[in-house]
């Protein structure tokens, strides 16, 4: 077996590597470039990533503000419906209460026009003292509506009480009608019971 020159050998190594060594600034000066653009990307991704981020976190805080709003919304219909049901349970009442409150035209006319033998007066008055009464009620509650309608229902109080002294004078003449029919009679104590009350 033959001797190894260690110098020999040694300078050799070094030749190699010094070789290697060149070949590899070659390649990094060939790939420099590349490595320049890869390094571009690089930053470019990580400035995407950080606006990415800023971008999440900003819709975070817009879902949760999102979340806020659903929740007033949902604070707002529920308030909406107890008020609608509340409109709702007096909207009956209060129809009814101005139904009769209202003087409607065709009482005013039948009162003012109407025979007082006919069916439509003797209908109108019983539904004039039915407002009447209700709206004396109504004034011990300090109803401001009974302002608007106490003046025409006076009036027109007045104006039957003048319509029926003119058919019934006094009780004792209604005698003299029984010779004409129990009916007449009967009518006629009707109305007078009637005028009687707008008296009272």
């Amino acid at each position: 077996m033959q001797g190894v020159d260690l110098r020999q050998y040694s300078k050799e190594i070094e030749q190699d590597l010094l070789k290697v060594e060149n070949e590899s600034v070659q390649d990094y000066i060939k790939e420099s470039q590349n490595i320049a653009s890869l390094h571009k990307q690089i930053a470019a991704c990580d400035t995407i990533l950080e606006r990415m981020e800023q971008m999440l976190n900003g819709f975070q805080g817009d879902l949760s503000s999102i979340s806020t709003e659903i929740q007033s919304l949902q604070d707002q219909s529920i308030a909406m419906n107890v008020k609608l049901k509340n409109r709702q349970a007096i909207r009956g009442e209060l129809s009814q209460y101005v139904d009769e409150m209202v003087i409607h035209e065709q009482m005013i006319t039948a009162i003012l026009e109407s025979p007082v033998t006919e069916d439509e007066f003797k209908e109108q008055l019983h539904e004039l003292n039915h407002k009447i009464n209700f709206v004396k009620e109504q004034s011990f509650r300090d109803a401001r509506a009974c302002h608007d309608v106490k003046d025409i229902l006076e009036k027109l109080k007045i104006k039957v009480s003048q319509t029926l002294d003119c058919a019934v004078n006094v009780p004792q003449k209604l005698q003299g009608y029984m010779s004409c029919g129990r009916t007449r009679y009967i009518f006629f104590t009707a109305l007078f019971t009637l005028f009687l009350q707008f008296y009272v």
